[in-house]
C-alpha cells in the first residue's frame, strides 16, 4: 500500500506547468527534477488559515474514513516476503513465448512466490524473484498486449500488465492471467506476494462463467454497489443474470475502500454512514429496477459487516439508513450480532447468517482473514460443517468451543476459488435430504 503525506501550506518549490510535482522521466519539477533522497530539506509554504480550511486544499482536516496504521520500517536490504495470508494466487495460461524460457524458469515461475515491488503501479506490477532466463535471446517485434499479460524484460523479472498498460509491447510473454482473476490481481497489495497456478483454456472459460453458474444454485445473491468492487457494467451484468435466474438480489454496501476491497475498518459518524448506505442502495436499486426487478435485502460487506456486528451504534446507523430507504428490505447479518439486534429493535426483518467457508471464534465472530485457517478450502469439511450448522444450530469455533447460532441463510464467498464446487455439493446434499432452499424473501 502506498502512503501519502499532506502538509498544511504545501511544499514550496517552483511550480512548472501549474504543478509542483516531479516528472522523473523528463527530469523537471519538484526538487531539482529528481527523486528525494536522505538528507533533503524541503521548503514549506505558509500554513493555511482557518478561513482557507473551509474549502478543499492543503491542511483540510482528514475525513472520518481516513485510517492510519503504524508500521515498523523494514531493515535495509532485508527482503520483505509476507506469509500466506498476504499471498494472492491467480490462474495463468501459457503465454505466446512460454516455450522460449528454460525449464528452470518454468519451474520457478509456477512454484515460487513473487514479490510485488513498490515500483508497481496501474500500468504494471513489477515483480521480484528468481531470474527467468530464456533459452536464447531473440528480438521481438512490438505487438498488441492486454491487461494480464506477464512480460519478462532483459533482467528476467516479470511485469504483469495492469489496466493502464500500453497497448503494444516487445518483451517475451511467459503467461497470461485469465480474465476471471484480473480483479483478484488488482486487489493484491504492494509488498505482498503473487503465486501463479497453471490453467488450461477450458478452465479459463469456465472461470468467466463461475458467477453465472453460482446463480443456478443459490437463492439470494449479494451484489457489490461500486464502493469496494464492481463498475456499472459489472453490476448491471450481475443483476441481469440474477433476474434471469430468478435469484433474489441483495445490496452489498461497504466502506469507500476499493484499494483494500472494503476490508479496512473505518470510523464514520452516523450521518456519514447514513449517506453512504443510501448512496449505494440507490445506485444498485436503479440498475435492478431498470430490469424489471427490485432489491429484496441488504447485507453489508467486509469491514462494515464485521464492525456493525460488534458495534451497536454503527449497527443502528446502518439499520436507520436501510429503513429510510425502504422499510420492507430485509437485513442479512451475522447470527447473534449487534446488527441483528438493531434490526429487530427497529422493526426491520433480520435474517441470521452463517458462513460455510469461514472459521469462527468462540464469541461467534469470524476469524480474521489474515489468520491461518480462517478461510476453509476443503470441500468435505465445508459440506460437513454446513450440514451440522443446519441440523444442530451451532458451530465449532477454531478453539474447539461450540457456539449456538440461528441459521436462516448460508453465505458462500464468490471470491473463494472453491465457491462453485462448495455450492454444488451443498445444494446437492440439501436436495437429497429434502431440505428446501428458498430465498429469504420467500421465507418471510
Amino acid at each position: 500500500m502506498r502512503a501519502y503525506i499532506a502538509i498544511s501550506g504545501g511544499i514550496d518549490v517552483a511550480p512548472i506547468l501549474g504543478s509542483r510535482s516531479t516528472d522523473l522521466k523528463a527530469a523537471f519539477g519538484g526538487l531539482n527534477g529528481r527523486a528525494l533522497k536522505d538528507g533533503d530539506q524541503l521548503p514549506l509554504g505558509a500554513p493555511q488559515t482557518a478561513q482557507v480550511l473551509q474549502i478543499p486544499a492543503f491542511g483540510v482536516k482528514a475525513p472520518g474514513w481516513c485510517h492510519f496504521d503504524r508500521t515498523n520500517i523494514v531493515e535495509e536490504n532485508k527482503p520483505l516476503l509476507p506469509g500466506a495470508p498476504y499471498t494472492t494466487t491467480v490462474r495463468v495460461l501459457h503465454g505466446p513465448e512460454y516455450a522460449c524460457f528454460t525449464a528452470s524458469a518454468h519451474e520457478s515461475f509456477w512454484s515460487e512466490p513473487w514479490l510485488i515491488t513498490p515500483n508497481s503501479n496501474r500500468m504494471g506490477y513489477r515483480l521480484a524473484g528468481a531470474e527467468l532466463k530464456r533459452t536464447k535471446n531473440i528480438e521481438l517485434l512490438s505487438h498488441a498486449v492486454l491487461p494480464g499479460a506477464i512480460q519478462v524484460p532483459g533482467n528476467g523479472q516479470p511485469i504483469v500488465l495492469m489496466n493502464d498498460a500500453q497497448t503494444t509491447g516487445g518483451y517475451a510473454k511467459i503467461g497470461i492471467v485469465i480474465q476471471a482473476d484480473l480483479w483478484r490481481l488488482a486487489q493484491a497489495r504492494l509488498a505482498s506476494t503473487l503465486r501463479f497456478t497453471e490453467c488450461t483454456i477450458t478452465d479459463a472459460r469456465e472461470g468467466c462463467a463461475t458467477d453465472e453458474a453460482l446463480l443456478e444454485l443459490v437463492s439470494s445473491a449479494n451484489i457489490a454497489c461500486g464502493w469496494h468492487a464492481g463498475g456499472a457494467d459489472e453490476i448491471f451484468n450481475c443483476a441481469r443474470w440474477a433476474v434471469q435466474k430468478g435469484t433474489a438480489i441483495g445490496a452489498h454496501p461497504s466502506f469507500n475502500d476499493r484499494g483494500n476491497f472494503g476490508r479496512t475498518e473505518h470510523h464514520l459518524s452516523a450521518a456519514e454512514i447514513h449517506a453512504a448506505i443510501l448512496y449505494q442502495l440507490g445506485a444498485l436499486s436503479a440498475i435492478v429496477r431498470a430490469q424489471g426487478a427490485c432489491v429484496t435485502h441488504v447485507k453489508p460487506h467486509g469491514a462494515l459487516y464485521n464492525q456493525a456486528a460488534r458495534e451497536p451504534k454503527l449497527a443502528q446507523a446502518v439499520i436507520a439508513a436501510i429503513r429510510d430507504f425502504d422499510p420492507a428490505l430485509a437485513v442479512f447479518g451475522l447470527a447473534n450480532s449487534a446488527l441483528m439486534t438493531a434490526a429487530q429493535q427497529a422493526g426491520v426483518r433480520a435474517v441470521a447468517e452463517v458462513f460455510a467457508d469461514r472459521a469462527y471464534r468462540a464469541d461467534g465472530s469470524l476469524v480474521p482473514r489474515e489468520t491461518p485457517g480462517a478461510i476453509l478450502e476443503d470441500e468435505d469439511e465445508v459440506l460437513a460443517r454446513t450440514l451440522k450448522m443446519i441440523r444442530e444450530q451451532r458451530v465449532q469455533a477454531i478453539d474447539g468451543h461450540w457456539v449456538p447460532l440461528k441459521v436462516q441463510t448460508i453465505c458462500l464467498h464468490g471470491d473463494n476459488p472453491h465457491a462453485l464446487a462448495f455450492a454444488q455439493r451443498i445444494r446437492a446434499q440439501l436436495d437429497a435430504e429434502g431440505i428446501q432452499v428458498r430465498s429469504a424473501l420467500a421465507a418471510s
